[in-house]
């Protein structure tokens, strides 16, 4: 892994680096209900997301340590926003446990991170999408305080996430215990 630091102080990577950091705040404006804030601040966070990558390729400026820093920003903020909506029963507390042992699992089954490529299952990539999705539709449902859903859809949509993680998980240990 190059450790080249003008090289690893990028713009795109300064922004993966402020999602990663709006983790802790996110976590506490959640957990004593400031949702508006919380729902801005994560919103603002999924945009970097959404723009690092792009601006890195754009720029000649992709690294695999950005690929693997914009995947932990990716791992905290999901695992922050989810288990502070899980102490507010939003969402199920055990997602909350499941998201960041699932990333860890994909992290670590990516193999050397100098010279590994990051390839998510496509039911990994999925939940990845879920795991945001469903905390920026909660978020915004609170911050709006407008019960379009109600509390058992999230929770419904929430268990599901459970069982679509599991399933990864297993197909993962599955693979890697096949392989050749």
């Amino acid at each position: 892994m190059d450790f080249n630091l003008k090289r690893l102080l990028t713009f795109p990577n300064i922004l993966t680096f402020l999602r990663l950091a709006s983790s802790v705040p996110i976590y506490f404006l959640i957990t004593e209900g400031l949702w508006r804030i919380a729902a801005t601040f994560f919103i603002l966070s999924c945009l970097t997301d959404f723009i690092d990558g792009a601006i890195a390729r754009k720029n000649n400026q992709a690294t695999d340590f950005g690929a693997r820093l914009d995947h932990a920003s990716d791992a905290v903020l999901a695992t922050a926003t989810i288990a502070a909506l899980g102490t507010q029963g939003v969402l199920p507390g055990l997602l909350g446990v499941m998201v960041p042992i699932a990333f860890l699992q994909y992290f670590l089954d990516s193999g050397d991170p100098g010279n590994a490529k990051m390839v998510p299952s496509r039911l990994g990539k999925w939940n990845g999408i879920g795991y945001l999705l469903i905390s920026g539709i909660s978020l915004i449902w609170l911050a709006a305080d407008q019960r379009i859903l109600d509390e058992v859809t999230l929770l419904f949509f929430g268990s599901f996430l459970c069982v679509t993680t599991a399933l990864s998980m297993a197909e993962r240990l599955y693979l890697f215990f096949t392989r050749e």
